[in-house]
């Protein structure tokens, strides 16, 4: 909208002119619509539209299956290539007699990071002076309440103790 004085553009909410100070009025705003030339419209007809009509009566093919299943069940056997679940009872009892060995998490078949965890505690707190078992011990602490609170995971994602223990 455009003030009649000055011609500045004015907020339809706006009671007096910002630029001039002059008073709007209701008139102003029932201004005519600005007229459109043809060259700047584009009027698509219907049969233009690419539209796939599904009624809901048609089979939805599997491909979507999997994205609508909740939770993975890992009780099943949907899997039969997995190993069994790890109990966690087991992890905690390795994690606090061989914990410094990183034992607890071969056991879950994190290999890398059992074997990451030795070579922190062995060699390097053999050179060390024993400096890097602060690390050893907070990443053994980190590991038992996960455990304990079942959300440790083994090699293949899975938590360790949620369904079964």
């Amino acid at each position: 909208m455009n003030c009649e004085k000055c011609g500045q553009i004015v907020n339809r909410t706006d009671e007096l002119c910002e630029h001039c100070g002059a008073s709007l009025s209701y008139s102003e705003m029932a201004q005519e619509p600005q007229k459109i030339e043809d060259s700047e419209v584009e009027i698509i007809s219907p049969e233009d539209l690419e539209v796939e009509i599904i009624s809901p009566d048609e089979n939805i093919s599997d491909e979507f299956e999997d994205d609508f299943k909740s939770e993975p069940n890992w009780t099943s056997s949907q899997n039969k290539n997995m190993p069994p679940l790890k109990k966690r009872w087991i992890a905690i009892l390795l994690l606090l007699f061989l914990g410094g060995l990183g034992i607890h998490r071969i056991y879950l078949g994190l290999y890398k990071s059992g074997l990451a965890l030795f070579v922190i505690a062995v060699p390097l707190g053999i050179l060390t002076g024993g400096l890097t078992e602060i690390i050893v011990l907070v990443w053994l602490i980190y590991d038992l309440v996960m455990l304990i609170l079942k959300r440790l995971e083994d090699a293949y994602g899975r938590p360790v103790g949620v369904y079964n223990d």
